[in-house]
C-alpha cells in the first residue's frame, strides 16, 4: 500500500504529460505551415549576372541570368528593367520579351515582380499581367487582405476562358480551419459573377506582393480551393468543402 502511495504522483504526472502531448498534436494539425524564404544576397554584396540578347522568331529575347544568391526583389526588378530598356532602345522596331533566371531556374513570384513585354507598335514596356489583360482589385478586412484578379487564357489559345484568382493575404499564418473558412466566405462573395474561382491563402505584407508566401497544409500541399460555377461546388483536390 505504501508503494502505491509513492507511485501515485508519478502516475498522475504521466497522465498529465500524455494529455499535453495529445492537445499539442491536435493544435499542430490545425496550424498552417509557411515555407521559409530563400536566402537573399547580403547587404552591400554585389549581384552577379549576365545578359544575353538574341532574336527568336522576330522577337528580341532579353535574358538576365543571375548566379549565386539573388539581391532583394526590387533590385532584381531594376536590373531586369534596365537591361531590357537598353535592348529595346537599340532596336525599338522589334517586339521584345525580358526574362530573369537564377542559373537555369525561372524566378518565383517571391523573387521578382515578373517578366517584361515590349510591343513595338505601342512603343511601351508592360508586365506580363498588363499584356495579358489581367484586371486586379483589392479589399481589406480586419483579418486579411484580398486581391482578386480576373484572368484570361493567353492570346491565341482556344477555347477562351475567363476565371477569378483570389489571394487571401494574412499578416501571419492562420490556422487551417480559419484558412478554409475564409476561402469559402470570399468565394461566396464573388460566385454571383458566374466564373470559376481559384483561391489561395498567403502570408506577408499586403503592400509588398513579393513578400506573399503561399501557406501549406499539414499534408504538404498548399492551402487552396477551387470553385466550379457549373456545379457550384468548392473543392480541394477530391474533397468537397462546400456545396452552394
Amino acid at each position: 500500500m505504501q508503494l502505491i502511495f509513492h507511485l501515485l504522483p508519478l502516475v498522475v504526472l504521466v497522465f498529465m504529460l500524455m494529455a499535453c502531448s495529445s492537445s499539442g498534436s491536435k493544435q499542430e494539425k490545425n496550424e498552417a505551415i509557411v515555407p521559409s524564404p530563400a536566402p537573399a544576397l547580403a547587404p552591400g554584396e554585389k549581384p552577379i549576372f549576365k545578359v544575353e540578347v538574341k532574336s527568336q522568331s522576330g522577337v528580341q529575347m532579353v535574358n538576365v541570368t543571375f548566379s549565386g544568391r539573388l539581391p532583394a526583389p526590387e533590385s532584381v526588378d531594376k536590373i531586369l528593367r534596365d537591361e531590357f530598356e537598353k535592348a529595346v532602345k537599340k532596336n525599338p522596331s522589334q517586339d521584345a520579351l525580358g526574362y530573369a533566371y537564377l542559373g537555369e531556374d525561372d524566378l518565383t513570384p517571391n523573387q521578382f515582380a515578373g517578366n517584361l513585354v515590349y510591343k513595338a507598335a505601342k512603343k511601351n514596356i508592360m508586365t506580363e499581367d498588363e499584356y495579358n489583360g489581367v484586371k486586379s482589385s483589392g479589399t481589406s478586412n480586419d483579418a486579411y487582405y484580398v486581391q482578386t484578379e480576373e484572368q484570361h487564357t493567353l492570346p491565341g489559345i482556344t477555347p477562351k476562358r475567363t476565371w477569378l484568382s483570389i489571394s487571401l493575404v494574412f499578416p501571419k499564418a492562420p490556422s487551417q480551419n480559419d484558412s478554409y473558412d475564409a476561402i469559402i466566405a470570399e468565394i461566396e462573395k464573388v460566385k454571383g459573377r458566374g466564373l470559376d474561382v481559384d483561391a489561395y491563402v498567403k502570408v506577408g505584407d499586403k503592400n509588398v506582393k513579393t513578400s506573399w508566401y503561399q501557406v501549406k497544409d499539414t499534408d504538404g500541399a498548399f492551402i487552396f480551393a477551387g470553385y466550379k460555377a457549373d456545379s457550384k461546388q468548392v473543392r480541394r483536390k477530391d474533397k468537397l468543402l462546400k456545396q452552394f
